[in-house]
């Protein structure tokens, strides 16, 4: 169900980032994009049950739209902040692998390639292991947490 409330914040996400337009060279988002944000925000509380949101948007590292909703605590009736952290879950494998395949595709990452040319400091015994295996999850490598 968690994972279910971190994809629609990254689908709030990816719409307000194609829909957001730069009219001159500030970084500031448009008044009613942000406005429509805030408003998105409410609406998936409601229609989702989602106890508490937190959006940022960053653009070449400059922060164009932060915004909050609902609590982060219902029984201490805390609200959220933009301080609070979520944890992204299984989300990261899936943005982890669309930037190793654009990396892939520019030819900076060879599928074929040992991973550890790419992190020399990796235990000796996982040479073998290539960015292939690491990416379809036939690696190998224990889970370490």
């Amino acid at each position: 169900m968690y994972i279910k409330h971190v994809f629609i914040g990254f689908l709030l996400l990816s719409l307000s980032l194609s829909t957001y337009s730069q009219p001159n060279s500030t970084n500031k988002l448009d008044i009613t994009l942000a406005d429509k944000l805030d408003n998105q925000l409410k609406i998936n509380s409601e229609r989702y049950g989602i106890a508490g949101q937190s959006v940022r948007i960053l653009k070449n590292n400059k922060v164009i739209y932060s915004g909050t909703h609902g609590f982060a605590n219902i029984e201490l009736s805390m609200p959220i902040s933009n301080v609070h952290r979520f944890p992204s879950y299984s989300v990261t494998k899936l943005f982890t692998s669309v930037l190793m395949m654009q990396l892939i595709e520019r030819a900076d990452v060879d599928l074929t390639q040992s991973i550890t040319h790419y992190l020399p400091n990796l235990p000796k015994h996982w040479q073998k292991i290539t960015v292939e295996h690491a990416l379809n999850h036939t690696s190998g490598i224990p889970r370490c947490f």
